[in-house]
């Protein structure tokens, strides 16, 4: 989960490196973030998620969406000469509450069962020039830290990197992450009490339930644009928007929203027992989050063609 209160700490002066040059990259996209193969690859493994729970169907929506907002996010990049690629997929193929048992989740067929969620990220490259500018200074920081033999110069290089990879990141790149029928949306940081942080100004999006842009108020730290344990959230972005689909139940009192289909869902019984009128395979609610530098994100925002991702809805 994601705090605004963060706190200055000492950064310790043993450091781990990784050697690295030109032809060894961690991934192409480096020094932004790499995609996170694994859940990628494991999301396309439906012999194994079958396994974990899931249907035919399901998996079959899922790729379905995966494969449509892609090719939205694509399009935008290519009409805008960004770069686009997917960094995660983070799904969940069990029961959505804790009172439904393994052995009834698995059990229920097509016809009665409620969606499955699913999460999408995506980094939009928005400036190549500075991609290539943030990789030749990252190479030539790490060899200065390698090369550093006193406590005055780590010190300046921590000093250095918390300015220049907040710069970079918030230069180069914007994160982009959409839910598939989410169960809880939140707006992307909270505070100490685990609320969501309210957007301070509205957003137009054409067909979108809501829209709405929180600015953070606290400076980055060497935290910030690392990711929260859910793995498409930066954990103390400079913005994210909010933007919702579909219909959803008044905000709870920690400010998040629910969707709409979830509100009969109180016992394992009105779950699981009666034949959905709209099935699992159909989106009902998706929400997307796109964080960034302030100007970075508003320029996706007005990049990308919403009427496209408003057209998915009820399919």
């Amino acid at each position: 989960m994601k705090s605004l209160q963060y706190k200055f700490l000492c950064i310790p002066l043993v450091f781990l490196f990784v050697q690295i040059n030109a032809q060894n990259y961690p991934c192409n996209y480096w020094p932004a973030p790499c995609p996170n193969a694994t859940s990628i690859s494991q999301a396309d493994d439906w012999s194994a998620r079958k396994g974990n729970g899931a249907i035919e169907q399901g998996l079959a929506f899922q790729r379905k969406m995966r494969n449509e907002i892609s090719d939205v996010l694509q399009k935008t990049a290519k009409q805008n000469g960004w770069q686009v690629y997917q960094l995660t997929d983070e799904y969940f193929d069990g029961p959505p509450f804790q009172f439904i048992n393994f052995a009834n989740w698995e059990a229920t067929p097509y016809e009665k069962r409620p969606p499955n969620e699913d999460h999408l990220a995506f980094i939009i490259v928005v400036n190549r020039d500075s991609l290539m500018l943030w990789r030749q200074w990252r190479e030539e920081w790490m060899h200065r830290m390698e090369k550093s033999v006193n406590e005055q110069d780590m010190v300046a290089l921590q000093k250095e990197d918390l300015k220049n990879t907040t710069a970079f990141t918030e230069g180069t790149i914007v994160l982009v992450h959409f839910g598939i029928n989410p169960y809880h949306v939140t707006t992307g940081m909270e505070d100490g009490g685990q609320r969501s942080l309210i957007p301070q100004s509205a957003l137009q999006v054409p067909g979108a339930f809501y829209a709405g842009m929180l600015i953070n108020k606290e400076p980055p730290d060497r935290h910030a644009y690392e990711f929260t344990y859910k793995g498409y959230f930066f954990n103390s972005p400079a913005s994210v928007a909010t933007i919702l689909f579909g219909n959803y139940q008044p905000k709870d009192s920690y400010n998040n929203w629910r969707p709409m289909f979830e509100k009969p869902f109180t016992s394992s019984a009105a779950t699981l027992n009666g034949v959905k009128s709209i099935k699992c395979d159909v989106l009902q609610n998706l929400c997307a989050h796109i964080e960034g530098r302030p100007d970075k994100v508003k320029d996706v925002i007005n990049k990308i063609n919403w009427d496209d991702i408003n057209s998915m809805m009820g399919k």
